[in-house]
């Protein structure tokens, strides 16, 4: 969905930045903050159910983890959505086990090349559009 005219044009005066272009490019920080939430832009995107080890696709936002003990899924390269393009992850591990998280090929995954997410547990991953995926703490 096309996102014409979020923002409305400010022009400072000629004396610089007064608080009266400040308080207006809040009011449209936050228009738009909300028109894109009405929208569910920020908020929804499929979730991807994996049952056994799998490989995370790309573009994935949500994946949960249903699956049985001592498994892997592994994460898409952290330059898979393009050069210099990053991506947010959320992996719930809906299950009683531990899971494991696993880097592609030489990228990095919370600065090693696996992680483990905890049974029942949420991680957020995000990718530095090059060889990394970030873990939240």
């Amino acid at each position: 969905m096309a996102r014409l005219g979020l923002f409305r044009k400010i022009q400072p005066s000629a004396g610089g930045i007064t608080a009266d272009v400040v308080s207006r490019l809040q009011d449209n920080v936050t228009d738009a903050i909300d028109q894109l939430t009405k929208d569910d832009d920020l908020l929804r995107a499929p979730v991807v159910s994996l049952s056994a080890s799998a490989i995370i696709p790309a573009g994935a936002a949500f994946v949960v983890y249903r699956g049985g003990a001592s498994r892997v899924l592994s994460l898409p390269p952290a330059a898979a959505q393009g050069p210099n393009v990053g991506q947010l992850l959320a992996v719930l591990n809906a299950t009683a086990s531990s899971v494991t998280i696993a880097r592609a090929g030489a990228d990095t995954v919370g600065g090693t090349s696996s992680v483990t997410l905890a049974a029942g547990a949420l991680m957020l991953l995000a990718s530095d559009g090059v060889s990394a995926w970030c873990k939240a703490p």
